[in-house]
């Protein structure tokens, strides 16, 4: 019975939530333009949970001369086992 409030403490760990920002003049993939040479701006946000439990999503958005448009998006979401140094997700 000791093992479980500490383990219930060892989850009881804020969530890390990270943002991130990006504007670029060109939106590049491989080194080929997938903004048409428009302007674009990129946001990233991402979860990881002291559980194991990860999440994340990126939208990039382009706009100039062209209508705005959605030109990439991402999400995953995943659990991370953790045994010592090893991670299996």
């Amino acid at each position: 019975m000791a093992a479980l409030p500490s383990a219930t403490l060892a989850q009881s760990t804020p969530p890390l939530l990270a943002a991130n920002v990006i504007l670029e003049s060109n939106v590049l993939f491989r080194g080929e333009t997938i903004s048409a040479d428009d302007p674009g701006v990129t946001v990233d946000l991402n979860l990881d949970h002291a559980s194991g439990f990860f999440a994340g999503a990126s939208i990039s958005v382009a706009a100039g001369a062209n209508k705005p448009r959605m030109i990439a998006n991402t999400q995953y979401a995943g659990y991370a086992l953790r045994r010592g140094d090893v991670s299996l997700e």
